[in-house]
C-alpha cells in the first residue's frame, strides 16, 4: 500500500481495516497497526477516532501526556497569548532561565491581588527592580522567544518556522538531552516535538489564508477537541474487543489474524540511527521487520507513504529496503537519498475471502 504521505497512509489503513470489519472479516481484536516509533502512532489514532473504531495504544504513551508536548504547546500557547497564566507557570523555566519557583510565586501572588496576568505582573517587578537580577534575565530572555512568535513574523516566516526558531533560541533540544541520559529516550521525544511542528505545518497548509497567529490559534483549538474527543473516546470504547495499535518492538509473541506494518521507509525501518551504525544495526532492524511480519496469521498489508512530513516540510521518502527483499526485489534496491515519488513496483495480492 503506498500513500502519498502519512496522513493518507493512516487514511487508508483505516479505510481498509473499517472494511474489514464491515465484512466481518476478523474481529477488533485480531487485528493490529505496528509502527516503528511511538511518533506515528497520532494520525493513526485521530483516524480510527474518526470512524470511531476502537483501539488500544500499546507499548507508547498517549501522544498528549507527553511531557515535552505539553511544555511545547504551553510555548505555543504563550506566543499568541501572554494573559495564558496556566502556559506561562509551565514554561517560565523551561528550559531554566533564572525565572525561580519563588520568583513566579512572587508575581502569582501580586498578580491575584492586582488581577493582572502573570505575564504583565513579571515584567512590571522586572522593570521595578523588585526581581533578582538572575530572575530579571530570566523575564528578558521570555521577553525575546515571545517576539520571536507567530504574532509578530515577518518577511513570509510561517507559523511552524516561527515555532522552530523560538525551540531554538530556547536551547530545549539540548534541555532535553540533560534531561533524559539515554539517546534513545531523547531522540523519542525530540521527534514527539517534530510531530508538533509537522501538525502545524499541516495546518497552514489547510489555511493558507490566515495569518501565522491566527494559524496557531486554530491549530490549539482544533488540539483542544482532540484531546476531548480520545477523553470521550477511550471513556467509551468496549473492554477487550480493540484493535492494538502498537510499535513492533510491543508486538513481540503476539499474533493477529490481520496486520498492517506501516511505515516501510529507509530511516524509519531501518531506524536513521541503525543506518548510522553500521550492518550489525541493520541485521537487528531487519530482524525486527521480521517479527512485524510474522506477526499475522492471515492477512499482512505493508505500506509506506512516499513523502512525509520533516520539520514543517515534506519530505521525499525511500521505500525500506526490507519492503524491496519482502517482495523478490533485493538486487533494485540502492543505497542513497530518496527520489522524488520513488516507488516499489510490486503487485498486491489479492486476499481470500472469509470462510
Amino acid at each position: 500500500m503506498q500513500a502519498q504521505d502519512e496522513v493518507d497512509e493512516a487514511r487508508r489503513v483505516t479505510a481498509d481495516v473499517e472494511g474489514l470489519l464491515r465484512e466481518r472479516y476478523a474481529p477488533h481484536n485480531e487485528m493490529a497497526i505496528l509502527v516503528r516509533t511511538g511518533e506515528q502512532t497520532r494520525v493513526f489514532e485521530t483516524e480510527l477516532r474518526h470512524r470511531n473504531i476502537p483501539y488500544e495504544l500499546i507499548g507508547s504513551r498517549s501522544f498528549f501526556d507527553r511531557r515535552e508536548v505539553k511544555d511545547v504547546l504551553s510555548f505555543l500557547r504563550l506566543l499568541i497569548d501572554q494573559t495564558d497564566d496556566l502556559a506561562l507557570s509551565r514554561i517560565a523555566n523551561v528550559p531554566p532561565r533564572g525565572l525561580s519557583y519563588n520568583a513566579v510565586e512572587k508575581a502569582r501572588k501580586k498578580a491575584t491581588e492586582s488581577g493582572e496576568s502573570l505575564w504583565s505582573t513579571l515584567l512590571e517587578l522586572s522593570n521595578t527592580g523588585q526581581l533578582s537580577s538572575a530572575a530579571s534575565a530570566g523575564v528578558d530572555r521570555l521577553e525575546q522567544l515571545i517576539a520571536l512568535g507567530p504574532a509578530n513574523t515577518k518577511g513570509g516566516t510561517t507559523a511552524s518556522e516561527a515555532l522552530q526558531h523560538v525551540l531554538n533560541q530556547a536551547n530545549y533540544q539540548q534541555y532535553l538531552e540533560k534531561e533524559f541520559e539515554d539517546q534513545r529516550e531523547q531522540e523519542a521525544r525530540w521527534q514527539s516535538v517534530e510531530e508538533i511542528v509537522n501538525g502545524l505545518a499541516r495546518h497552514e497548509k489547510a489555511h493558507r489564508d490566515a495569518d501565522p497567529a491566527a494559524v496557531v490559534q486554530r491549530y490549539l483549538d482544533d488540539l483542544i477537541l482532540e484531546v476531548q474527543e480520545a477523553e470521550r473516546f477511550e471513556d467509551d470504547k468496549p473492554k477487550g474487543n480493540t484493535l492494538k495499535l502498537m510499535t513492533l518492538h510491543a508486538a513481540k509473541g503476539l499474533e493477529f489474524d490481520c496486520v498492517w506494518m506501516v511505515g516501510l521507509e529507509e530511516n524509519l525501518l531501518p531506524h536513521i540511527r541503525a543506518a548510522n551504525e553500521g550492518l550489525s544495526a541493520i541485521d537487528e532492524e531487519r530482524r525486527l521487520c521480521y517479527v512485524g511480519v510474522t506477526r499475522a496469521r492471515k492477512r499482512l498489508v505493508l505500506s509506506l507513504a512516499l513523502t512525509r512530513m520533516k520539520w514543517g516540510k515534506a519530505k521525499p521518502c525511500k521505500p525500506s529496503r526490507f519492503l524491496y527483499e519482502l517482495t523478490g526485489q533485493s538486487e533494485k534496491f540502492t543505497e542513497g537519498p530518496a527520489k522524488a515519488r520513488e516507488k516499489v513496483g510490486a503487485k498486491p495480492r489479492t486476499r481470500r475471502a472469509p470462510r
